[in-house]
This record gives structure tokens, sequence and C-alpha cells, in this order.
């Protein structure tokens, strides 16, 4: 059976411009038919295995085992451009962002806060800033911001961080770190 499945996977891997991805719940069904055996160490596999099928399904659903690069890189990092933010004004309960302008081929820019989109602002309405006022103190919040236009988005990839503890900004290499300060 695990001649049959190592066969398999060689001819899949002979398939031109496409990559073999083997998903943990793949290797979960796998590994399932060595556990056939009527033992007490079987039947233990035979648990962790459907476990880790369950969870691979549930957690990041079905996916092929055969992927083309662009399928690969999914919402990674595309080197587009990135916005270049101006050191950040805080204040005792909010915070503000500022850009500078926008580039050919860019008509706004998305902030993420925790991964959620909470801004778009455009050229044409004059988006220059963006201030986020503090919901809650004690947790930390995370911004990224991306170029967005009518047709396409930049990777949200600048990031911030703001703590608890109160602010500080470093700007390096395009991005502002938001540091903890004494």
């Amino acid at each position: 059976l695990y001649v049959l499945f190592g066969a398999l996977l060689g001819l899949l891997v002979a398939i031109p411009n496409m990559n073999v991805r083997i998903h943990h719940y793949i290797l979960a069904l796998l590994l399932l038919p060595g556990t056939s055996l009527q033992t007490r160490p079987s039947l233990l596999y035979q648990g962790l295995l459907v476990g880790l099928l369950i969870n691979g399904i549930a957690r990041w659903g079905f996916d092929s085992i055969l992927q083309t690069p662009a399928m690969l890189l999914g919402d990674g990092q595309l080197g587009t451009l990135l916005p270049q933010l101006a050191v950040p004004v805080v204040g005792a309960r909010n915070i503000t962002f500022a850009w500078q302008g926008f580039p050919d081929g860019w008509d706004g820019i998305s902030v993420l806060v925790n991964d959620v989109e909470r801004f778009r602002g455009y050229e044409d309405f004059g988006a220059e800033s963006f201030t986020w006022e503090r919901r809650r103190e004690g947790l930390s919040e995370y911004f990224r911001f991306a170029f967005m236009s009518v047709i396409a988005s930049s990777a949200p990839c600048n990031e911030a961080t703001v703590t608890e503890f109160g602010l500080g900004s470093v700007i390096r290499d395009g991005l502002v770190e938001v540091l903890d300060l004494p």
C-alpha cells in the first residue's frame, strides 16, 4: 500500500509547473492504514491521526495536494511599494499615522488594525492621515498599511504595534515600529 502511495507521489512530483503540498491532514490519511492492527498503541495512533485529520480540515479547510506557485504565494508580500509613514503622533488615548502622498498607479491607502480593515482613504478625498482612538487600555494593537487602487492592492506589510505601557516609534527601512517605553 505504501509503495503505491510512494509511486503516486512520484508521479505528482513529475507534473510540470505544479508543486506537491503534503498538508498535515493528507499526512494523517497516508499514515492511517499503518495503524490497522488491533493493538493498544495502534488505537492510540489512530486517535491521534484522526484528530490531526479533523483539526487540519476544520482549521484550514480542504486544500489541493497540487498547487501552482501563485497559489502558494497566497496573500504573501508581493514586492509592491510600501507606504512611507511619518513618525506617529501619540496622544493619551489615540495615535495618528500620516503618509507622504500616493505613488503613481495607487489611489488610496488601507489600514488594518488587528488584521481587520478599519480605514480606507483615497487621494481624491484628501486622505493624508489616520487617527486611531484606543478602545480599551491594556491591550496591544497591531497596525498594517497598504496602498490600494481601483484594480489591486499592495501587500499590507508596514506594521506598527501599540502597547499598554506607552509609545515610542522608530522608522527603519520604511517600517514603523512602536516600542514600549519604561
